[in-house]
């Protein structure tokens, strides 16, 4: 990072005697201000410096904003007879040079939380809300703008963190990471930046060294953008990688870390039973002192004292006060925030599960199985479940099975076609529409459903007339679009499906796609806003890909499929033309011809099949290519855990959940650079990619898996930590609910307006 000439400066500012100034003891506040911020005012106006990035708390900013402190400040300064004439261009207010400076980008302020070092210990909404959102709230307030970038002192970086500082519009965050990607810069599920903080580290300085050098360096956030356009960035998952799970605890500080979590849990459920305005200022009030790390330094005494205040504050009358001496200067400005004490359209409780009732349509649904659609929903609507909702999905009947079950909480309803057995393609789809909405609506009127969610066209025109029926948002997951599957649009039914598509997304109120590449496509091929677009990958659940085969299944796979003792590359999908599996064929043809003895097996039906194995018998290639149809889960694990490597070579794919269960499986996956296959896979990082349709590249990936066994075993390990951890489904519900909740809000305003 010192490439970008960037210039980081941690103010340290101490909390401490920040949360317990007063006007008798605040000298060490006077000296802090002399040492670390009046030189940087003075080298600015005095040496033309640009570029520093400067780390500062959000409470010294209430404290510059004083008029009492600014008084005494300037008498302090007086005194000393230091940067008198620095301070004097600005009135006496360090306050004011700040704002002017980030105001013209010649420092960038960057917010830090209120006074903890470890907020990856919270527990709950309210902890966040006084140390994430309120540092935000305040740093706006004085600054007139929110940071770019909040800087974390352990990198210990969480989901709930993630979900809160995108919501306050944050760019860039850091993080700690346990693995090396091999890069400096990450991109969190949210889509925020995320540093690699033991890169960060050596750029932050402590002092003023560096501003005597220093002319026109780049502020971080430029540093950043300069980052993301060099390089190809790795999605991390703050799961896997926080210190949350590594925890900052020892014997000597488990008393603090301890009290503080209990303390916040307390704080929650006591300022839920108050009703005075006056004491849950004075309860959070308490416990942002009470959250400062620098306890830990500093006397215990002080420390149960301030407890005990607490503790009484929790449990005597309301209609006693009990003032707090520290912090005097907060309450008006978080009363004027309204972050502490009232609902807001960021508060973090938007991004925890709640109780919601959710109707899906799914033309497919398992053991309904067509292509990756059916898995998607299936797992999605378990998660929604396990998270509390009331989950329903309408699907269609499948013989055999009964029209209702409840299947892992999820509450599942199979209607049958109108005309079941039409032989025109499209007019069995406007029958099952039919029956679809029909149940739809009789569900509804004994179940209030307050969000509808289609997947896909083929059940769109049955979402629309239900959501219109019960007046509640609609939202749309597109699953892929006609015009990709076909590269275009050739014949009169595909222009009909197109319609539908493009009818079904503008009555949508949101959009939901798997890839940056679907988002891109769903806005060009029907002009839809970039802000109606979410993008959710899909996930996998790692425990449906058995990393352990039973031996004697694994021996009866090999018979079933006469599979020889050699490399053994493993593909499967729907066995059509987007799916590139042609290429394999003349890869396979390739490997003849120089006499190296390899195996394609790829699994799957389709239109193709038939084709494809009549191809390989004129080419006399059954000794190094199979197509062996429809495999059941169980060979599938079987399969991958006989592989060397998988290859999925799709000419077109939105997402490619396939890729997720190779590398779950820990095998080298090889895949096309197309689709959101290029967002999952890094090259020589998390697996191989060749470009679409370039056999040569492909077969270059096939040579490296059988001849590099150290890269294998890398990216092998790095693709399981980002599968696993990157596309939970657990995750995925989280931000599809986060979505519902935030739509069904936005519903009950338009109506109120009406």
């Amino acid at each position: 990072m010192n490439d970008f000439n960037c210039l980081v400066i941690n103010m340290e500012d101490p909390v401490y005697d920040m949360v317990h100034w007063s006007e008798a003891n605040e000298k060490a506040l006077f000296e802090h201000l002399v040492r670390k911020y009046l030189p940087l005012v003075h080298y600015i106006q005095n040496n033309g410096l640009k570029g520093a990035s400067i780390i500062l708390s959000s409470l010294i900013l209430g404290i510059l904003d004083h008029n009492g402190f600014n008084q005494r400040f300037n008498h302090f300064i007086q005194r000393q007879g230091q940067f008198v004439d620095t301070l004097k261009q600005w009135d006496g207010r360090l306050l004011d040079a700040l704002k002017y400076y980030q105001d013209e980008q010649i420092i960038e302020c960057i917010a830090i939380p209120i006074t903890t070092r470890c907020p990856s210990l919270l527990k709950t909404s309210k902890g966040y809300h006084l140390q994430i959102s309120l540092a935000i709230e305040l740093f706006n307030k004085y600054l007139g703008q929110r940071p770019k970038g909040f800087y974390l002192p352990n990198g210990d970086y969480t989901y709930e963190i993630d979900k809160l500082l995108k919501a306050h519009n944050v760019e860039y965050s850091c993080i700690e990471v346990q693995h090396d990607y091999g890069v400096n810069l990450y991109t969190s599920s949210s889509g925020i930046f995320l540093l690699k903080h033991d890169a960060l580290l050596p750029v932050i300085s402590k002092s003023d060294t560096g501003l005597r050098s220093l002319k026109d360096g780049k502020l971080l956030y430029q540093c950043v953008k300069d980052i993301n356009n060099q390089q190809k960035l790795v999605k991390i998952s703050p799961k896997h990688e926080s210190s949350r799970y590594n925890q900052p605890i020892t014997e000597e500080n488990s008393w603090f870390y301890k009290t503080m979590q209990q303390t916040e849990v307390k704080l929650s459920k006591v300022n839920n039973k108050l009703h005075k305005l006056e004491r849950k200022k004075e309860l959070a009030h308490t416990w942002i002192i009470l959250a400062s790390s620098e306890w830990l330094i500093h006397s215990k005494d002080d420390y149960n004292r301030q407890l005990k205040l607490f503790n009484q504050l929790c449990h005597v009358e309301e209609q006693k006060v009990m003032k707090n001496e520290y912090l005097q200067w907060v309450p008006d400005v978080v009363k004027e925030c309204g972050i502490a004490y009232k609902e807001t359209k960021k508060d973090i409780s938007l991004y925890l599960p709640g109780n919601m009732s959710i109707l899906m349509l799914a033309w497919e649904y398992p053991p309904l199985v067509i292509g990756g659609l059916a898995r998607h929903v299936f797992d999605l609507s378990r998660a929604l479940a396990k998270s509390g909702h009331y989950v329903v999905v309408i699907t269609a009947f499948v013989e055999g099975l009964p029209l209702y079950e409840c299947m892992y909480g999820v509450h599942v309803y199979r209607v049958k076609s109108l005309q079941p057995h039409h032989a025109d393609f499209l007019t069995w789809v406007n029958s099952l529409n039919v029956a679809m909405a029909l149940e739809g609506i009789r569900l509804a009127a004994a179940t209030p459903f307050q969000v509808i969610h289609a997947h896909d066209w083929l059940v769109g025109t049955a979402a629309q007339g239900i959501a219109s029926h019960v007046k509640k948002p609609l939202i749309t997951t597109i699953h892929a679009t006609e015009h990709g599957r076909n590269n275009g649009i050739h014949n009169e039914m595909q222009q009909r499906i197109h319609q539908r598509e493009e009818e079904l997304v503008h009555e949508s109120t949101a959009i939901i796609v798997c890839s940056t590449y679907m988002k891109k496509e769903i806005m060009e091929l029907f002009n839809i806003e970039p802000e109606r677009i979410s993008i959710f990958p899909n996930g996998i659940d790692q425990h449906m890909v058995a990393s352990v085969v039973n031996r004697s299944k694994e021996v009866a796979v090999k018979g079933k499929f006469k599979l020889r003792n050699a490399p053994i590359f493993f593909s499967i999908g729907r066995i059509v033309y987007e799916k590139g599996f042609q290429l394999l064929i003349q890869a396979a043809e390739y490997f003849k011809q120089v006499d190296i003895d390899i195996q394609f097996i790829i699994a799957g039906k389709g239109p193709l099949l038939h084709e494809f194995q009549q191809q390989i018998k004129n080419r006399n290639l059954d000794q190094y290519i199979k197509f062996i149809g429809y495999i059941t889960d169980e060979e599938r694990n079987c399969l991958l855990h006989l592989s060397t490597g998988v290859i999925f070579p799709s000419l077109y794919e939105p997402f490619g959940i396939v890729a997720l269960e190779g590398m779950v499986a820990k095998k080298p996956t090889i895949v096309s650079e197309t689709g959101g296959l290029k967002d999952i896979v890094n090259h020589r990082v998390t697996g191989l990619t060749f470009k679409p349709g370039v056999v040569e590249e492909l077969i270059h990936c096939v040579f490296t898996v059988i001849t590099d066994s150290q890269l294998i075993q890398e990216i092998s390990e790095k693709g399981y930590v980002e599968a696993t951890t990157m596309f939970s489904w657990e995750q995925i519900a989280l931000d599809t609910s986060a979505l519902f909740q935030d739509q069904i809000k936005q519903s009950k305003r338009r109506k109120e307006k009406r």
